[in-house]
């Protein structure tokens, strides 16, 4: 998306779903992923954006994480000239993003931080800490074909969340292509690696990583594939 859109759905008055529809451009870059939250640590949420110059799609490009400003958003969202979106800050450097990166917001125990994923065979996880006052890229750990990610407590309740990331394109058990998933610390060490139990050439286990609210003090996992079975796995 080379425009950023909000919808205000405070002024619907109809079952269309009219609303104000406001605007701002990116004017040549591309936003690969959005978050929503307080990212700074100062109890006001925040649209954060993860964009990159529209260069070449088909491989991760360098780009920049960026607080939107709201006060920018002010363009009609129904023509094609929109205000240039405003930043309250970024972050750039290694941050390389594509098609499928995300953006995702969690209190990985020491306050909040942004979570990007860089899919592919340089596949990657960035740690990112707007918080600290001049934002910093805090660490990056290598998931080399990384396929998916997800962010949730899947282990013990009385720790801070994990990284889960799926591989789905890698070999398991010398099966070509079977996929695995990962469950990493929030500091990038490996807590558990899970496959399917009956490989698959291709099955591409991992191709999608969901960590789902359970309960009241439970996350429950789902892993999807490509298999021949398409099928899904909860833990």
């Amino acid at each position: 998306a080379h425009a950023l859109h909000v919808v205000d759905r405070r002024s619907e008055r109809d079952r269309a779903g009219a609303g104000t529809f406001l605007g701002c451009s990116l004017q040549g870059e591309e936003a690969f992923a959005i978050s929503f939250g307080d990212v700074t640590g100062d109890a006001v949420a925040d649209i954060v954006v993860a964009s990159a110059p529209n260069v070449d799609l088909s491989v991760p490009e360098n780009g920049r994480v960026w607080l939107l400003d709201p006060a920018t958003v002010t363009g009609d969202g129904t023509q094609p000239a929109l205000p240039m979106c405003g930043v309250l800050g970024e972050l750039t450097g290694a941050l390389p993003m594509g098609p499928g990166s995300r953006l995702l917001l969690a209190d990985l125990g020491a306050g909040p931080r942004l979570v990007l994923s860089t899919l592919g065979e340089a596949g990657k996880v960035s740690i990112l800490n707007f918080a600290s006052g001049a934002p910093l890229i805090e660490a990056a750990y290598p998931v080399p074909d990384l396929g998916s990610l997800t962010i949730g407590n899947v282990d013990d309740s009385t720790l801070p969340p994990e990284l889960i990331v799926g591989i789905p394109n890698i070999a398991a058990g010398g099966v070509s292509g079977a996929g695995q998933v990962k469950v990493l610390s929030p500091a990038g060490a490996e807590l558990h690696a899970l496959r399917d139990a009956t490989l698959e050439t291709g099955a591409k286990y991992g191709k999608s990583v969901a960590a789902v609210p359970f309960g009241a003090n439970r996350t429950i996992l789902v892993v999807g594939d490509e298999g021949e079975a398409s099928e899904a796995f909860v833990y």
